[in-house]
């Protein structure tokens, strides 16, 4: 399979994402990092609503077509119930990751 801009053929990369809510504008900020860098980020944008989807890691439900998976192996795979830091990302792409608020 081809490289992409994220991630190389046979390598091992950290990927990951930060959301959070400003408690008084309501306005989310997403935040990407690769190996634990800062690579991109949006502003402004609405809060995460609540729903019954599954949560999919790997995978992605697109309209009638069906399921899209991952080519490769994904994990470990770390959840919190809150943003992590940047600088709380950096430790874990270095493989120590905060274990407050940790639930998967």
């Amino acid at each position: 399979y081809a490289e992409t801009k994220l991630t190389k053929l046979d390598a091992w990369t950290c990927l990951a994402a930060t959301y959070e809510v400003d408690s008084k504008t309501c306005d989310g900020k997403l935040s990407l990092y690769k190996d634990g860098v800062l690579k991109d980020s949006r502003s402004n944008l609405p809060p995460m609503r609540r729903n019954d989807a599954p949560l999919c890691i790997g995978a992605t439900m697109w309209g009638e077509n069906g399921w899209y998976a991952v080519h490769g192996g994904v994990g470990p795979i770390l959840l919190w119930n809150r943003a992590l830091s940047a600088g709380e990302v950096a430790k874990a792409s270095r493989g120590n990751a905060p274990t407050r608020s940790l639930v998967l």
